[in-house]
C-alpha cells in the first residue's frame, strides 16, 4: 500500500499530510514535519517508534485523536479534541516526557471561567491521551498522572425539557 507524502500548504505557511480523508498539520518547520510523518508511518504500520524519539505533547494528542476517531463515537472524539487542542495552543511544543502537572494546572488557569466540572473533564481528555500512549508504548511512563481531579458534583435540580 502507498503511504501519502507530506506537502506544504502555501496558505498555512505549514507542512500537512493528507490521510483517510482528513489533513493532519504536521507542522511549519520542514525538518520537524518530516520527523513526525515518519513516527505517523511507523504507527499507520505497526511499528515501534525508537524509545529515544523525542514526541511532542502535540503528537502524543495527534496520535490518541487519530485512534479515538476510528476507535469511537464521533461525539467522544469531538470531546477530547475540544479539550487536547486548546492544551496543545499552550503546551503541544514541550516534549512529552518534559509536560509536568504544573503545566496542566497553568492551562486550567488561563481558563478561570471554567467550573468544576469541565475542569474535571479537561484533565480527564489531557490524561486519557497520555495514559494511551504509555498503554501504547509511546511514553514509557504518563509524567502526568497524579494530576488531581475535582470533585464530581450532582446537579442541584433536575433540568426540564425545555432547558
Amino acid at each position: 500500500m502507498r503511504f501519502p507524502k507530506p506537502f506544504f500548504r502555501k496558505s498555512k505557511k505549514a507542512w500537512y499530510l493528507q490521510l483517510g480523508g482528513r489533513q493532519i498539520s504536521l507542522g511549519k518547520c520542514r525538518d520537524e514535519a518530516f520527523l513526525r510523518y515518519q513516527e505517523i508511518l511507523l504507527h499507520e504500520r505497526g511499528q515501534v517508534i525508537a524509545s529515544n524519539s523525542a514526541l511532542t505533547a502535540a503528537q502524543v494528542c495527534d496520535l490518541f485523536l487519530e485512534w479515538c476517531k476510528r476507535h469511537n463515537e464521533p461525539v467522544t472524539y469531538d470531546f477530547y479534541k475540544k479539550f487536547l487542542q486548546d492544551f496543545c495552543d499552550l503546551y503541544g511544543a514541550v516534549r512529552a516526557l518534559e509536560v509536568k502537572p504544573f503545566h496542566v494546572t497553568r492551562w486550567l488557569d488561563h481558563h478561570a471561567g471554567w467550573a468544576d466540572g469541565s475542569r474535571r473533564c479537561a484533565i480527564s481528555a489531557v490524561k486519557r491521551a497520555f495514559n494511551w500512549a504509555e498503554s501504547e508504548g509511546l511514553l514509557p511512563s504518563n509524567p502526568i498522572k497524579r494530576v488531581q481531579k475535582p470533585k464530581a458534583h450532582c446537579r442541584d435540580r433536575i433540568l426540564t425539557p425545555s432547558e
